[in-house]
């Protein structure tokens, strides 16, 4: 039993599991960026061991989405942009 061994577990936030596109936007514009998209899409449209692209599961709308709460959070970019509507539509 894993819980009686000494293996440190940790529950990391849920930026941590991106399951669905609804998750990639975020509560507000001011939480964590996701840092793993995961999606059993992934598994499902594999073409034999080659994984589908983030674009083909996700779409190219919330990927755009994604780059930009990578580009606003302040944990993961030393010069963070300001979030907000017009910063998003010009990135």
């Amino acid at each position: 039993m894993i819980w009686l061994s000494d293996v440190s577990l940790y529950i990391l936030p849920s930026e941590y599991n991106v399951r669905s596109s609804v998750h990639v936007v975020g509560p507000s514009p001011s939480s964590a960026a996701p840092r793993i998209l995961h999606n059993t899409k992934f598994h499902k449209k594999m073409t034999g061991l080659t994984p589908p692209t983030p674009r083909a599961v996700y779409g190219a709308w919330n990927l755009k989405k994604v780059r930009y709460r990578l580009r606003t959070d302040k944990q993961l970019s030393p010069n963070p942009i300001k979030s907000g509507l017009l910063n998003f539509l010009k990135s």
